[in-house]
């Protein structure tokens, strides 16, 4: 399970379930993050993007530069994930938009 502010290296083939989890930067791959954002207040709110910049894209979501998010500062990174292949992290991201993603993410992430 993750934990709130933990960072994995996601690029597993099928069959590879927990076989080369690690950290990316370590590694010196390529980094494309799939995250969520939450906001403090009542009732919380979530919100999942992609970036490659994930101080950047914070204080973009944290300024009110982020048209989704401007109406919830602030703002607090709960998951984050890195990816090392971009067409994967872009599909992970798909996934916790759609119905069944965003229950799996209910159920693990929040």
């Amino acid at each position: 399970m993750l934990i709130a502010g933990d960072c994995i290296r996601a690029s597993l083939e099928p069959g590879d379930v927990g076989k080369r989890l690690a950290p990316s930067r370590a590694m010196g791959f390529p980094q494309t993050i799939v995250y969520v954002v939450k906001n403090g207040g009542t009732p919380r709110r979530y919100y999942t993007g992609r970036t490659s910049n994930m101080a950047g894209r914070l204080e973009a979501h944290n300024a009110g530069r982020v048209t989704h998010t401007a109406s919830g500062r602030p703002w607090t990174i709960d998951v984050k994930i890195e990816f090392s292949d971009e067409s994967r992290a872009v599909a992970f991201e798909r996934y916790l938009k759609s119905g069944s993603g965003s229950a799996f993410a209910s159920r693990h992430f929040r």
